[in-house]
C-alpha cells in the first residue's frame, strides 16, 4: 500500500479540477493516515458526509444487501456502503473520477465491483436490493428513461439526490428537471412509492413546491418498491 506521503501528494495534486488540483467533487472521503478529500465548493451540498445524513440511510438499507451506486464519481457512497456491511457493491461512472475511486478503495482495503462505462452501457439486467443515484439523474438527457432502468433493476429501495423544479421554471429539454409531483408520478409508474423527502434548505423547497418562483432545488428522496409494502 502507498505510504502517507504518496497518498497526501496524490490527494493534493490529482483532482480533475482545473486550477484546483487539491479539491475534489466528493468531499469527505476518509483515507488512511487521517487524510480527507476537501471540496472546491463550500457548504453542505458539496460534502458527502452531510449528504449522507440527509439521505437518512439506515443499516437495514445496506447491511447484507447488494448495492448499486449509479454515477459513483470517486466512490464515497460505494465505499461507505461496503464499510457499513453491504454484501456487495457495484459502482459505475463514465468519467476519469472513477480511477481515483479505484485507487482510494485499494488504499482503504475495500472491495468494490467497479465499471468504467456510461449509463446506457451498464448491464441493467442485473438486480440490486438498494440503488443509489446521487447528483446524477439531472445530468442525463433521458432522465425519465434512466429512472425506469434503475427501477427495473431495484428490488427494494431507490435512493435519489436530485433536482426538482417549480412549475414556473422552464426545463431546457436537455436535463431531467421534473417537478416534485412529476417525479412522484414517474416513480409510482415504475413501481415505487416515496416515503421520505428532505432538503438542506427547507424554505427553498417550500418555495419550489408552492411555485413561488422559477427555482430548482436539490432533494433527497427515498422510495420503496411497492411489492415490499
Amino acid at each position: 500500500m502507498a505510504d502517507r506521503k504518496e497518498m497526501q501528494d496524490y490527494v493534493n495534486t490529482q483532482s480533475l479540477w482545473k486550477g484546483h488540483p487539491d479539491k475534489w467533487y466528493q468531499a469527505g472521503i476518509e483515507l488512511p493516515y487521517g487524510i480527507i478529500t476537501e471540496s472546491l465548493y463550500p457548504g453542505k451540498e458539496s460534502d458527502c458526509r452531510e449528504i449522507w445524513e440527509l439521505l437518512h440511510i439506515s443499516e437495514g438499507d445496506i447491511v447484507g444487501k447488494n448495492v448499486l451506486d449509479v454515477g459513483c464519481n470517486t466512490g464515497y457512497y460505494a465505499m461507505r456502503c461496503k464499510e457499513i456491511g453491504a454484501k456487495s457493491v457495484t459502482a459505475f461512472d463514465n468519467s476519469e473520477w472513477i480511477d481515483s475511486g479505484i485507487k482510494f478503495a485499494e488504499w482503504k482495503g475495500i472491495e468494490i465491483d467497479w465499471h468504467k462505462c456510461d449509463f446506457i452501457n451498464m448491464d441493467w439486467n442485473k438486480r440490486y436490493d438498494t440503488v443509489l443515484a446521487l447528483q446524477v439523474l439531472y445530468h442525463l438527457g433521458s432522465g425519465r428513461d434512466a429512472l425506469r432502468l434503475m427501477g427495473e433493476s431495484c428490488n427494494e429501495i431507490l435512493i435519489l439526490y436530485t433536482k426538482v423544479r417549480s412549475e414556473s421554471f422552464k426545463p431546457d429539454g436537455v436535463h431531467y428537471f421534473p417537478t416534485m409531483f412529476e417525479l412522484e408520478d414517474d416513480l409510482r409508474g415504475f413501481g415505487f412509492l416515496i416515503e421520505l423527502v428532505d432538503c438542506h434548505d427547507r424554505q427553498l423547497l417550500d418555495k419550489v413546491l408552492t411555485n413561488e418562483e422559477p427555482l430548482l432545488v436539490k432533494v433527497a428522496i427515498r422510495a420503496n418498491h411497492t411489492w415490499n409494502k
